[in-house]
C-alpha cells in the first residue's frame, strides 16, 4: 500500500522478509527504537537456581558457564544474544561491517546497547506483570490515580515475592 510499517524485530527477521516478502525486504530500513524515554528497551535474560537446591556445586558451575566470556560469545554467534560481559560488544562481530544486512542490524543494536535501559525486572514473573498491566489499565482507565495503580502492582509484587 505504500504505507510505513513496524516490526520491533531483529536481524532474524531479515530472512523472514527475504522468504516471505521479497518486495518488502527491499524496502526495509534500520532505525532506533522509538520510545518515550530516549533508551531503548534492554531486554535481559537471567539465570536462576532455587536456593533450596540439592545440586549447588553444579549449578555453581553451570553458572560460571554460561557467564563465562568466551561461552556468550560463542552462543551470541549461534543465535540472536548480546554477551553481557565487560568489553565483549567491542568484539569485531558487533563493530565491523561486511556489507550483510543482518551484520547492519547486529551492528546498529549492539550500538543501541550502550544507553539501553532495562525497563522490567528480572524478578518480575508473569503474575507480576499481569498485575502491573492491570494497574496500568486502571490508571490510563481514570479508575485509580496513577500514584495508586503504582502502589498496588508493588503490593502485588510483594505479596507474590513472598509465596516465593
Amino acid at each position: 500500500t505504500g504505507a510505513v510499517a513496524m516490526n520491533p524485530g531483529s536481524a532474524l527477521d531479515l530472512d523472514n522478509f527475504k522468504k516471505n516478502a521479497p518486495s518488502l525486504y527491499k524496502n526495509i530500513g534500520i532505525t532506533d527504537q522509538i520510545t518515550s524515554t530516549g533508551h531503548v528497551n534492554m531486554y535481559v535474560m537471567g539465570v536462576m537456581v532455587n536456593s533450596r537446591t540439592k545440586h549447588t556445586p553444579a549449578a555453581v558451575a553451570f553458572a560460571h558457564f554460561v557467564t563465562d566470556a568466551q561461552n556468550q560469545m560463542s552462543f551470541a554467534k549461534k543465535v540472536a544474544i548480546f554477551p553481557s560481559t565487560a568489553g565483549s560488544l567491542n568484539d569485531p562481530y558487533f563493530t565491523k561491517e561486511d556489507g550483510t544486512d543482518e551484520t547492519r542490524v547486529r551492528i546498529a543494536a549492539a550500538k543501541s546497547l550502550k544507553g539501553a535501559v532495562n525497563y522490567t525486572p528480572v524478578l518480575f514473573s508473569d503474575q507480576m506483570k499481569t498485575a502491573l498491566r492491570n494497574e496500568v489499565a486502571k490508571a490510563l482507565q481514570g479508575k485509580e490515580s496513577p500514584k495508586q495503580a503504582l502502589d498496588n502492582a508493588v503490593n502485588a509484587a510483594d505479596r507474590l515475592l513472598q509465596q516465593g
